[in-house]
C-alpha cells in the first residue's frame, strides 16, 4: 500500500474494538491502587497532577498515587473535596484522608453511565473528602510548562471577567479555552435550543484559528522570514493545547498542525489523511479508550 500508516491505524482500531467487546479494557489493571478499595476510609499519598475544578458543592482533581496506607501503589484517582477553603494547587505532593471507594454501575439500564466514563479517564475509584485538615501538603512539585499553562489559562479568565459582563465572560471562556465552570443552566439551554452548543467546546478548529492568527502576525506585522514564522507556531501551539486542557480533539488537531509545520519547514507536501490517521494512532496509543 501506499499509505500503510492508514492500514496500521485502522487495524489498531479493529483491535481495540474486539478488546472492548471482550470486556479486556473493562478491566481494572493489576497493581492498580482500585483494587485496594475497600468502602472505608484510606489515607493516601501522591501527587495532584490536574487543577483542581471548583463547583458549587465541591472541588475536584486528580491524584497520581504513590501510596495507601503505608504502601507503595500506583494508579489516578478522582478526589472530590466538600469541605469549605483549601491552599492546595496543582503539583503538590499531599497526603489525604477520606473514603475510598469505586464508583458504581448505574441502576437504571441506558443511563449515563459514570463508572464506564471514569473508565475511559483510566479512573478506576474516588476519594471523598470531608474536612479540610484531611489534606495535608508534603512539598510542591509543579512542572514548569505546566504550570505556565495554568498561569495563563487563569489570566486569560481574569481578564474576560474583569472586561465583561459574567455571562458574556462565560461564553468567551468556554469558547476559547474550554472552560466551562461559569456557564449556568439557562445559558446552556439557550445554545442547546439553537443547536450550537458545540461552540462552547474546545475543538480542532481552534487550533487552526490560533495558528493562523499568529502565523500572519509574524509575517505582516513583525515581518519575519516563513521559517521562522513556522518554528515559533510549534511551541504557541503545544502551549494552547495545555491551556485548554489537551482533549482529544485538541490533541488531534495539534499534531496535524505540526505534522503540516514540519512538512512546510522540509518543504514537503503535507498528506492530510497519513495526518489524521498519525494523530489517531499517537492519541489511541496513549489510552486506547479514547476511540469511544
Amino acid at each position: 500500500m501506499k499509505r500503510p500508516l492508514i492500514a496500521i491505524t485502522v487495524s489498531y482500531i479493529l483491535i481495540i474494538v474486539l478488546m472492548e467487546l471482550l470486556g479486556i479494557l473493562n478491566k481494572i489493571p493489576a497493581g492498580n491502587i482500585a483494587r485496594q478499595s475497600t468502602g472505608d476510609i484510606a489515607v493516601i499519598t501522591g501527587k495532584i497532577i490536574s487543577e483542581p475544578e471548583e463547583s458549587d458543592s465541591k472541588t475536584s482533581f486528580i491524584l497520581k498515587t504513590t501510596k495507601i496506607n503505608g504502601t507503595d501503589t500506583k494508579g489516578n484517582v478522582l478526589v472530590n473535596y466538600y469541605a469549605e477553603g483549601n491552599n492546595f494547587s496543582y503539583g503538590d505532593i499531599v497526603e489525604i484522608t477520606g473514603k475510598f471507594f469505586r464508583p458504581d454501575t448505574p441502576s437504571v439500564p441506558g443511563t449515563f453511565d459514570y463508572k464506564k466514563y471514569l473508565f475511559r479517564k483510566r479512573i478506576y475509584a474516588l476519594l471523598s473528602v470531608f474536612k479540610n485538615y484531611d489534606i495535608r501538603i508534603i512539598d510542591r512539585k509543579p512542572f514548569f510548562v505546566r504550570q505556565l499553562s495554568l498561569k495563563l489559562r487563569q489570566d486569560i479568565l481574569d481578564a474576560y471577567e474583569k472586561n465583561l459582563h459574567p455571562s458574556q465572560a462565560a461564553v468567551l471562556s468556554g469558547i476559547t479555552i474550554g472552560e466551562k465552570s461559569g456557564l449556568t443552566t439557562y445559558i446552556q439551554k439557550i445554545f442547546i435550543d439553537a443547536g450550537v452548543m458545540h461552540v462552547l467546546v474546545v475543538s480542532g478548529s481552534n487550533v487552526a484559528f490560533v495558528a493562523v492568527i499568529f502565523f500572519w502576525i509574524f509575517r505582516n506585522i513583525l515581518r519575519l522570514k516563513k521559517k521562522i514564522s513556522l518554528g515559533l507556531l510549534i511551541p504557541i501551539i503545544l502551549l494552547y493545547a495545555m491551556i485548554t486542557g489537551a482533549n482529544p480533539p485538541v490533541l488531534r488537531a495539534t499534531i496535524m498542525t505540526l505534522i503540516v509545520i514540519f512538512a512546510l519547514l522540509l518543504s514537503r507536501n503535507a498528506d492530510i489523511y497519513q495526518g489524521i490517521f498519525f494523530a489517531a494512532l499517537i492519541i489511541l496509543i496513549y489510552n486506547p479508550l479514547t476511540l469511544f
